[in-house]
């Protein structure tokens, strides 16, 4: 059975160089990368293993006291009842998939439990901010706009998007998405002035997807379809506009394209 799982979970993410390194990434879903293999979301989704280790991930330095996780995982549930529902979510995933890990992933302390020491543990969450931070950094604007790319690429969607609508996690997916957005607004402006207009479509167009209402998205696209003198697409796009956004956030968007308001 061992082999089986870990013949299942062969495909491996480019940043594990170690034996030891472990990606835990949560933009868009729950996915765990080991040199033995990867744990899919769809391997793990819906149960209640999948949202203890997102809310461990969100801290991976530091452990999660029992309390807190059943406090948020079961908000409505008398506490008398959860004494081992933890405990046994654990024990499932331990048997389930340790053989994916060189050393069992989730430790247990005295009380509560923590991401275990013998592993080179990185969350996506934390390169999407380190290399944010290294943009912000660098003063080349060819480097910035790269950094900035290889952050964005990370976002593969919302932050652990299953529970993203709960207590403990939807501050920390709104922020995120501010992140993101702040991240999308400041590489269009980079990419615009070294003139690269189809570039800056392809990111509006996959920022689209988790923020259709976002005026500054539709006046990055159209101005990118604009400067390639596609006209008509450009039309379009401020129609779709029109038809998704409100009304004052269209009319913004139509003060920014004629040049009375900065985006």
């Amino acid at each position: 059975i061992r082999l089986m799982l870990a013949t299942e979970h062969q495909f491996t993410s480019e940043d594990i160089r170690e034996k030891n390194d472990v990606i835990i990434s949560l933009f868009g879903g729950l996915t765990i990368a080991t040199s033995i293999g990867t744990i899919q979301p769809k391997d793990i989704s819906g149960r209640a293993i999948a949202s203890i280790i997102a809310m461990m991930a969100l801290d991976p330095e530091h452990g999660l006291p029992t309390y807190k996780i059943e406090r948020d995982l079961y908000p409505d549930d008398y506490p008398g009842t959860l004494a081992n529902r933890v405990k046994n979510q654990i024990y499932h995933f331990r048997k389930d998939f340790g053989s994916t890990f060189t050393s069992s992933l989730i430790e247990t302390g005295p009380n509560g439990y923590f991401f275990s020491k013998d592993l080179n543990i990185r969350t996506d969450l934390q390169m999407f901010d380190n290399l944010i931070a290294q943009s912000k950094a660098a003063t080349d604007p060819v480097r910035k706009a790269f950094l900035i790319r290889q952050a964005v690429k990370l976002y593969k969607g919302n932050v652990f998007p299953e529970a993203e609508t709960e207590e403990w996690l939807r501050p920390v997916s709104m922020q995120y998405l501010e992140r993101y957005l702040a991240a999308i607004y400041k590489l269009c402006e980079l990419l615009y002035d070294q003139k690269d207009y189809s570039r800056i479509h392809e990111y509006v167009v996959q920022a689209l997807k988790v923020a259709p209402e976002e005026e500054k998205l539709y006046y990055w696209m159209i101005i990118s379809l604009r400067n390639r003198d596609m006209v008509e697409l450009a039309k379009k796009a401020l129609e779709t506009a029109k038809n998704t956004l409100d009304e004052e956030y269209y009319d913004l968007l139509v003060e920014q394209l004629n040049g009375f308001r900065k985006p």
